[in-house]
């Protein structure tokens, strides 16, 4: 009876000293076997460009994190100035736990990225359209001789083009935006062939309201793209993960429209009587256009 108290002790004492053991192991490395996730990685770049590169976080875009080859996490982010124009970009490497292994900027944003930075933002909003003309209208004259020669106006013609252009806000005599979008798609839906369930797999990737070359009527004009490939731009500027839902539309519009795919649908409507202008350019790859070619056509 003895002989198996004596062993029954023993069991309990040994179990206790497993456990010390283990419990002493988590309190000197606690994050020893941590792997930090990816909302943490997000968090740990930010506070790292805020510390060590003096940023704010409100001036600071994520749009890239992706696993790093070895563990942890590697990084790009738009550095922006106040008025949202792009300043630098940074890229970075966290290790498992969250600590950074390097933290770059690159420099020499030139004009031309500001640029097109500015209209990847602004292209979904005919609002904002008018504030990138405005905006570029003052700002390009006034870019320094280095930043000139970069820009180089002769190599940005169609850049400089549609910061020249005659960009507008709607008048009050005008039809509504509203108005006018419904025009659009009830334009799209009379083309040969178009059906409901393929205006639905296209999204608006360009909006703006304007005065055409040669003429001297207002348009609101409405340049559509692949629902995916939209979402895909505006996945850019913020911190969703995109992907899921990227293939999952890019399945459904393969099915919808085959061979047949459309990168850019065009459509222009008159911003007083809300009738279609001219006809509507629906754009099958291999396309030779990007969405801001269509403003300046005539």
């Amino acid at each position: 009876m003895k002989a198996n108290n004596y062993n029954l002790s023993l069991a309990r004492f040994q179990s206790i000293l497993i456990i010390l053991l283990v419990t002493s192991m988590l309190i000197i490395s606690p994050r020893a076997h941590a792997v930090i996730n990816e909302s943490e990685a997000r968090e740990a770049a930010y506070q790292y460009c805020e510390e060590q590169l003096g940023y704010a976080k409100n001036n600071l875009e994520i749009y890239d994190l992706s696993p790093r080859e070895g563990g942890g996490w590697a990084f790009g982010i738009r550095a922006l100035e106040d008025d949202k124009t792009l300043r630098e970009i940074i890229r970075g490497e966290l290790d498992t736990n969250g600590k950074i292994l390097s933290l770059v900027e690159r420099g020499n944003v030139t004009v031309t990225e500001q640029i097109q930075e500015d209209l990847w933002r602004s292209s979904r909003s005919y609002e904002a359209m008018y504030a990138f003309k405005t905006k570029w209208d003052i700002r390009l004259p006034q870019v320094n001789k280095k930043q000139n020669d970069d820009f180089d106006m002769k190599h940005n013609i169609s850049l400089t083009a549609l910061i020249r252009h005659d960009i507008r806000l709607p008048s009050p005599t005008d039809i509504s935006y509203e108005e006018a979008k419904k025009k659009s798609e009830e334009a799209i839906l009379a083309l040969p062939g178009w059906t409901q369930e393929m205006l639905d797999q296209i999204r608006i990737n360009l909006e703006v309201y304007h005065v055409p070359v040669g003429s001297d009527r207002p348009v609101y004009q409405f340049v559509y793209k692949r629902a995916s490939a939209v979402g895909h731009v505006e996945s850019l500027f913020s911190d969703e993960d995109y992907d899921a839902t990227y293939y999952r539309l890019e399945e459904a519009e393969n099915r919808v429209f085959g061979k047949a795919n459309p990168w850019h649908v065009n459509v222009r409507i008159d911003a007083r009587t809300g009738e279609l202008v001219g006809d509507i350019y629906v754009d099958i790859p291999p396309t030779m256009y990007r969405d801001t070619d269509f403003i300046l056509w005539k």
